[in-house]
């Protein structure tokens, strides 16, 4: 896995281990917290993330969730790296400088098919917390990712996702209304000079989507009604796996019986592909005016999507309620 001192030079400096350890929440001041709730974390906590990151030579930073209960498990850290040498003299002096400082390896954590896990018992605002470092040296697109996560979230995380919610967790808040897309979709002039100003000035189409909302206001949330609906089911499934008094046979059965009545049709995943398809043709032909309605289709595309995700959802967990009505069982 080595590679030669003329390709290690082409890659960034291997941090030192306490830059790495300041990486991880709750550690050294940093503002960002394991266990904090998703909507309560300032955005100043998350530049301060980002800071440090860029201290220990990353050049992004990205906070994770537990699925259900949005509560912050691992921050990730990457850094894209030129050229196409392997990583592995880098690795190997990342990991000689964590075990230098305690850290141990380790089989788990929360990227499984890393280069490598290290754990340490750290010292946090609430006593000390088990962390996990994840190594993951990218192959084909040459680069670093570091995870820092705390272990009993991160195993928090798995259950949630498995559909195993936390005890005494509620039925889920439907959303406030939402204004049509249409509305927005319909501000949105392609022929308009200065919206197209705004595509010719966008590196991608993120960047184009910040310009646009900048200028038109905000679309309204595409996913808002589709995750609510999800959430919902997975609420209403896991109150009856709990109730003791119907298995996991029997829902699957009523799943199936759902999707027999709306399945998923290959159009749609083909309609999405060809959306996506062409935002790539636009950004590759640098063409403004073919960027726009690229944008345009791409947002009717997903709204269309998340409607229908978000109607099979409701009548499977409608399904789901009428059994539980016939079996006697309280959900609420």
């Amino acid at each position: 896995m080595a590679c030669g001192p003329a390709a290690l030079a082409a890659v960034p400096p291997v941090p030192a281990a306490p830059l790495v350890e300041r990486l991880c929440p709750g550690v050294e001041g940093n503002a960002l917290v394991f266990g904090a709730d998703r909507a309560a974390i300032a955005d100043a906590a998350l530049a301060q993330a980002g800071e440090r990151g860029a201290d220990a030579g990353f050049e992004d930073r990205t906070a994770l969730y537990t699925a259900w209960s949005g509560r912050l498990f691992a921050v990730d850290y990457t850094l894209d790296v030129p050229g196409g040498e392997p990583l592995g003299e880098w690795g190997d002096a990342f990991g000689e400088r964590l075990a230098a400082a305690g850290w141990t390896v380790s089989e788990d954590g929360s990227m499984p098919f890393a280069d490598a896990h290290f754990v340490k018992e750290v010292a946090g605002p609430d006593g000390p917390r088990v962390m996990t470092l994840g190594l993951d040296l990218h192959g084909e697109r040459r680069g670093i990712t570091l995870r820092c996560s705390d272990t009993e979230l991160e195993l928090q995380d798995r259950s949630e996702r498995e559909g195993v919610l936390p005890a005494g967790s509620p039925r889920p808040v439907p959303p406030p209304p939402s204004p049509p897309i249409e509305a927005f979709l319909e501000r949105l002039d392609c022929a308009d000079p200065a919206l197209l100003d705004l595509f010719a000035r966008a590196e991608d189409l993120d960047d184009a989507g910040a310009l646009v909302e900048a200028r038109l206001g905000p679309p309204a949330d595409l996913n808002a009604e589709a995750d609510y609906r999800h959430r919902l089911l997975t609420w209403v499934r896991w109150r009856l796996l709990a109730s003791e008094r119907i298995d996991e046979e029997a829902l699957r059965a009523i799943e199936e019986q759902a999707l027999a009545r709306e399945p998923v049709a290959f159009a749609e995943i083909g309609e999405f592909m060809a959306a996506l398809g062409g935002v790539v043709e636009a950004q590759q032909a640098r063409d403004s005016g073919r960027l726009c309605k690229a944008y345009r289709d791409a947002v009717a595309t997903m709204a269309a999507q998340n409607a229908k995700d978000a109607r099979r959802d409701a009548a499977l967990a409608a399904l789901f309620e009428e059994e539980a009505a016939r079996r006697g069982i309280a959900l609420d």
